[in-house]
């Protein structure tokens, strides 16, 4: 199918988001959303404005207006094998028909342009360090709720998220052949002299290996090998973090579901706390989310050690991550969706935000050999 919509949309006519300044050509909005807002919600386009995030991305958001005033949400989805659009319209038409709450409700997607309109958001969002305890029990009370569905519940299946695992050992693989692919791209003198010489003092893939074995010291061939069945499988976006929620006063949304798929048990909520702007979330905060997760799915005490070793192994994946995050096909995603992408300074970030992993990981694996 070329065109669809979706459950009914609820119909914003408030205002407030990151905006550019700059208008775009209405002209240049894809006709058949176009004309899919115009016959099916009665929204004729008057104007269109990009939003900026705030953070280097992949997909290009513009804000839409309508000649009588309401607003909506227009999402352009970098093409790739990761199939976005497909997992983000899917699971929201999902949780919408559910009446799931604190997610956007998708109007309808273009399948040839590769493009999809979705609720408009007002609110802000907020930088980890601003995050409150009774913020953070909210965010784990949604957590909570997201992890009742398994696989009987969906009348589709989205498949494995974008970087799920489903034992430790297919973990550990992903890992190391994240870190193996920024290896062989520095290899082939790909790499700009900052990233090469970097490669070149700190030896970064083996950084991560040394890590990997750190992590799952004392763990067994059997634990390691041991697969979750799909009865234990649950949903997750796979980027579940600060710079994807939309807080007006005490009430959020959650967006951005373009790797929603399966993962085992805590992937959810470990991506949580690993993601790349949580970490500066206060030790109260992190304390509190995890603490209320595990208090609403009732987790026994080998169960809160399993999350625990999650979160560990979440952040030894974002090391690697930060890895690949300098690799041509990724670089490529962000200048698609980051119209002043600045390559040396995101390389640069890349390179400091790897040290920093470094360093926190470190911190962890001491403290729980204490």
């Amino acid at each position: 199918m070329a065109f669809a919509v979706g459950p009914e949309p609820v119909l914003s006519s408030v205002t407030g988001a990151a905006m550019n300044n700059s208008e775009l050509d209405v002209t240049t909005l894809p006709p058949k959303i176009a004309s899919g807002l115009a016959d099916g919600f009665g929204f004729r386009v008057a104007a269109m404005q990009p939003i900026d995030p705030g953070v280097v991305h992949t997909n290009r958001v513009t804000r839409l207006v309508s000649d009588d005033g309401r607003r909506a949400i227009l999402k352009q989805y970098f093409r790739d094998d990761r199939m976005r659009l497909e997992r983000e319209f899917g699971g929201l038409s999902f949780l919408a028909d559910r009446s799931f709450e604190n997610v956007p409700r998708p109007w309808l997607k273009d399948d040839e342009t590769y493009s999809a309109v979705y609720d408009f958001v007002p609110g802000e969002t907020r930088p980890a360090e601003s995050l409150r305890v009774t913020d953070v029990r909210r965010l784990a009370d949604f957590s909570v709720r997201f992890a009742r569905f398994g696989p009987s519940d969906l009348p589709f299946d989205p498949g494995p998220a974008i970087g799920s695992a489903f034992s430790r050992s297919d973990e550990i693989t992903q890992i190391l052949r994240r870190a193996q692919l920024f290896a062989s791209f520095v290899a082939k003198r790909g790499a700009d002299a900052g990233t090469a010489e970097f490669n070149a003092t700190r030896d970064p893939a083996s950084i991560v290996a040394d890590l990997v074995v750190r992590a799952t010291r004392g763990m067994g061939r059997d634990s390691l090998e041991a697969r979750a069945g799909r009865e234990e499988w649950r949903l997750t976006t796979s980027d579940f973090a600060p710079h994807n929620l939309i807080w007006h006063g005490a009430t959020f949304c959650a967006i951005d579901f373009e790797y929603f798929g399966w993962d085992r048990p805590f992937g959810h909520v470990a991506y949580f706390i690993a993601a790349d702007t949580a970490l500066d979330l206060t030790d109260a905060a992190r304390a509190a989310f995890i603490s209320r997760y595990a208090e609403g799915m009732r987790l026994d005490a080998l169960g809160r050690r399993e999350l625990d070793t999650s979160i560990l192994m979440a952040h030894v994946m974002w090391a690697a991550v930060h890895l690949t995050a300098m690799t041509p096909p990724k670089i490529d995603s962000k200048r698609f969706g980051t119209s002043a992408f600045d390559l040396d300074a995101h390389l640069a970030d890349q390179r400091a935000k790897f040290e920093r992993r470094v360093v926190l990981i470190g911190a962890l694996l001491d403290s729980a050999r204490r």
